[in-house]
């Protein structure tokens, strides 16, 4: 079987092992089916706020659940994922993204300091808010069925 891609990974094992421990983080875990949905909910929004491939989208979190499928997002949608230290400051966040070019910054960090700075939105709102996206018109990244086979 070859898998060329993390996110291919994810999906196949989303569909030949749906009900399989794939993230965990205390009380909170993801199958491959659950983690498969919130990468294609965090998607739908992703693209309501204009990302499109190659477009740069810098997160910051930890190590939970919410980054993996976070980050598994932004590259469904086809875009760069920059990865900010959780321990930086706001500031040093938003001259990281400006420098990036990022189109927005995602994170869990108050940053009321810098809102104006760059387009910030929550993290956390983005994962919460992914059960609820309707995903029927993101086409689904499927690997080859041949693939799913081997």
């Amino acid at each position: 079987m070859n898998f060329d891609t993390l996110l291919n990974r994810v999906c196949v094992l989303s569909q030949t092992q749906p009900d399989k421990l794939a993230v965990a983080f205390k009380k909170e875990q993801l199958t491959y089916a659950g983690l498969y949905k919130k990468i294609l909910g965090i998607s739908a929004l992703l693209k309501k706020e204009g990302i499109l491939p190659g477009d740069v989208v810098c997160f910051s979190a930890v190590s939970k659940p919410e980054m993996v499928a976070t980050y598994l997002a932004i590259h469904f949608c086809g875009a760069v994922a920059v990865f900010l230290d959780k321990n930086s400051t706001p500031e040093n966040m938003v001259a990281i993204c400006q420098e990036a070019g990022a189109k927005l910054l995602l994170t869990a960090k108050p940053m009321k300091e810098v809102v104006e700075s760059c387009n910030l939105r929550s993290l956390r709102e983005f994962y919460q808010q992914a059960e609820e996206q309707d995903v029927s018109s993101l086409v689904a990244h499927t690997p080859a069925r041949e693939e799913l086979a081997d």
